[in-house]
């Protein structure tokens, strides 16, 4: 199990190292992420357009692969403290 986590560490060090984080920078936060718990929420505005098609699609990829960032909205004009959810593999 050890060296699976530091095999995870390393894979996120690089990916984050090609998005410019420095080398030390990349490993610190890699291991942060691997360290974090998995947290489970529910999402409102899910069935908007063409979202859930979008959640469908990330089905085909691993959930190590994925990447979730949250962004707030001020200018959303039906809760100024809405939170957008960002989705990236």
């Amino acid at each position: 199990m050890k060296r699976a986590k530091q095999s995870k560490v390393c894979t996120i060090a690089n990916s984050l190292v090609k998005q410019g984080y420095t080398r030390a920078a990349a490993m610190v936060k890699a291991w942060i992420l691997v360290k974090l718990p998995q947290a489970v929420t529910k999402v409102n505005g899910v069935t908007y357009k063409q979202r859930q098609k979008a959640l469908e699609h990330l089905e085909r990829y691993r959930r190590e692969d994925i990447t979730i960032t949250l962004k707030h909205e001020p200018g959303n004009e039906y809760d100024k403290n809405a939170v957008a959810v960002v989705a990236t593999v």
